[in-house]
């Protein structure tokens, strides 16, 4: 996965190459288009509002919106064989769509019944040459309005039974075309009261992702007019995002992105499960939906302005899963 500048992606425009001919399952309300890959492991390549465009980028196998776990050992090297020197960092890191050598994961089970969609996969090692994950992804999607419910599973089947250290896992991992540019949160104190966002203004090139807070559990890559994905994951504050390339830039290279973390042991032998949701709209609508979905103390306020301001973020390192 994207995390360094120095060697930002193993294949340049590769998914754009070969997206034409891929298998994508569609469920489509009236409000939201979305589409999962089926010959990427079921990984998320199309959200849109209905009639309009992808919101997903798909430059590399290392964006979409997809499942993404890290572990030890590091470098990790089953039988002999070496990881990409730009990733050897990252361990164990199994991936949904492929790895960056181009290999791609493999569907084994897919259900989609016009109201939900439900996906196994085996995963690829991000940093390995055609290096299968030793674990399954499940995941199901359901839409609801504007947003999108998704439940995600890991189930581990490791060899190699030695517990590593607790690491940043991705859940998920969520890349933008390069129009939703703009980083905002919450980061205050009060939260659920209404009060101003907060843009964060980071850059990949300028040391890292953005590391920091996001009190009322959710953030948000928008546009020049505020429209835009928001990431809602219920009660983790945690997150990372930020912006690479040149905002309204041409092609697919540059990308926004966001991912809620939590730090996890992931055992050889571990079943772990955790939730997401996907909502598209303005700020104000992304706001209003998590006000009235999550699950808070005290009773709703109404929502202030979407006014923000511009605050240095928590000094971040490279990679989520240090």
């Amino acid at each position: 996965m994207p995390r360094h500048a120095a060697a930002i992606f193993c294949l340049a425009g590769l998914a754009a190459s070969a997206a034409a001919g891929d298998r994508v399952s569609y469920l489509d309300n009236g409000a939201v288009r979305l589409g999962v890959n089926l010959d990427l492991g079921g990984s998320i390549t199309w959200l849109s509002a209905a009639g309009g465009e992808s919101l997903v980028n798909n430059h590399d196998w290392g964006r979409q919106i997809q499942m993404s776990f890290y572990s030890g050992p590091v470098p990790f090297a089953p039988h002999g064989k070496k990881p990409a020197p730009a990733w050897e960092k990252l361990g164990w890191n199994p991936i949904q769509s492929g790895d960056c050598f181009g290999r791609r994961a493999r569907v084994v089970e897919h259900r989609n019944d016009g109201k939900a969609i439900y996906v196994k996969c085996v995963p690829m090692q991000w940093p390995l040459d055609n290096e299968p994950g030793d674990c399954l992804f499940e995941s199901w999607i359901e839409l609801k309005g504007a947003a999108a419910g998704v439940r995600c599973r890991l189930t581990n089947a490791r060899l190699d039974k030695g517990q590593y250290p607790a690491r940043g896992q991705e859940l998920p991992a969520v890349y933008t075309t390069g129009a939703y540019w703009r980083l905002m949160t919450y980061t205050g104190e009060k939260p659920f009261t209404g009060e101003p966002l907060v843009r964060i203004d980071r850059k990949l090139t300028e040391g890292g992702w953005a590391h920091g807070r996001a009190s009322e559990s959710w953030a948000a890559l928008v546009n020049d007019k505020e429209f835009g994905l928001g990431v809602y994951s219920p009660g983790n504050t945690d997150f990372i995002g930020g912006f690479y390339g040149t905002p309204n830039g041409p092609g697919s290279d540059p990308t926004g992105y966001i991912s809620p973390v939590r730090r996890e042991i992931l055992d050889h032998d571990i079943v772990y499960e955790y939730r997401y949701t996907l909502v598209l709209g303005s700020l104000k609508d992304i706001r209003r939906w998590v006000y009235d979905n999550a699950p808070r103390p005290g009773g709703s306020s109404p929502i202030a302005s979407t006014g923000a301001t511009t605050t240095p973020p928590t000094p971040a390192g490279p990679s989520a899963g240090n």
